[in-house]
């Protein structure tokens, strides 16, 4: 009972979340659309122009990433099989519990996947609702709604920056908007009403944005997945519980340092570590077809 009254708070959660996300998009548009309706002086043509260019640009971004995470999405299938039935000779119930305990522990340190029985790759990591490991897990987003991981964590990052920027130009527009239009009509102040509330929404939406936006951007810096950096946040301060999430480095031998750039075995310093989520050079950062340098697998190394 507590477990399904669990995933039905999980449920509501993400509906919540979601629909404030759509909800202000689509508020946005309509006040949008209005915006451009109510500014009817010949002056402010070209400023329609561009806010309709705008708008069109920015919904092409977003076409763009979305289609890039779905066929990435669609490759890491082929990398990883789907969780399959263990066979009855691989039923372990029967046996001593300390030689299970040696037999969990052995598959720890060969890394295979207790949820999908397969070998697990450097930095792959299993996703419990998607029921898949994916190459270079970093997090599962409401948003998004998909598993960030190596394939689409470059559009990822470029979405949110997107959404950032687009979030930003609203609030901009909106506020000058209400600064320079002024009536006593009715129906003008109903739609100022859903004007400060599309305002209000967009505030809240790129705060988030912007913070996630940070958050991984420091992460780039450091070569670091979501799930490595807070194994290693745990193992700095002595606990050794997530020390199995690493394959390769010192980490792994349970290193007495402290140093975070000697426990990550991926940091090759700023800008090398940047080249390897964007690429080296502007194409590779433009392009939606390039994703991580390298086939997620294997990976470079500072030791």
């Amino acid at each position: 009972m507590n477990y399904l009254i669990c995933i039905m708070g999980r449920f509501y959660e993400l509906y919540f979340y979601l629909n404030i996300h759509v909800c202000t998009y689509y508020l946005t548009f309509i006040v949008m659309i209005g915006v451009l309706g109510l500014t009817a002086l010949d002056y402010f043509l070209p400023v329609k122009i561009i806010l309709i260019l705008f708008y069109i640009l920015f919904n092409y971004c977003r076409l763009i990433y979305g289609l890039s995470i779905s066929i990435n999405l669609d490759l890491d299938k082929q990398k990883f099989v789907r969780k399959r039935s263990v066979d009855s000779k691989d039923d372990i119930s029967q046996i001593n519990d300390y030689i299970v305990e040696n037999f969990t522990n052995m598959n720890k340190t060969n890394k295979i996947c207790e949820y999908c029985k397969n070998k697990k790759q450097p930095r792959a990591h299993h996703c419990k609702k998607c029921q898949r490991c994916y190459l270079k897990y970093d997090h599962h987003d409401v948003f998004f709604n998909r598993c960030i991981s190596f394939y689409n964590y470059k559009n990822y990052l470029q979405a949110l920056v997107s959404e950032v920027v687009a979030y930003i130009y609203f609030i901009v527009v909106i506020s000058v908007f209400l600064l320079l239009k002024s009536s006593t009509n009715r129906k003008y102040l109903f739609y100022l009403i859903v004007v400060i509330l599309c305002l209000v929404l967009n505030f809240i939406e790129v705060w988030y944005f912007i913070y996630q936006t940070v958050v991984h951007m420091k992460l780039v810096a450091k070569n670091e997945t979501t799930t490595e950096s807070i194994a290693l946040d745990t193992y700095i301060k002595g606990d050794c519980t997530y020390v199995s999430i690493f394959q390769e480095g010192p980490i792994k031998t349970f290193s007495s340092s402290k140093n975070r750039n000697i426990l990550n075995p991926y940091n090759l310093g700023y800008s090398m570590n940047i080249k390897e989520v964007f690429g080296d050079n502007y194409m590779d950062f433009l392009s939606p077809e390039f994703t991580s340098k390298g086939n997620g697998q294997k990976f470079n190394l500072n030791c």
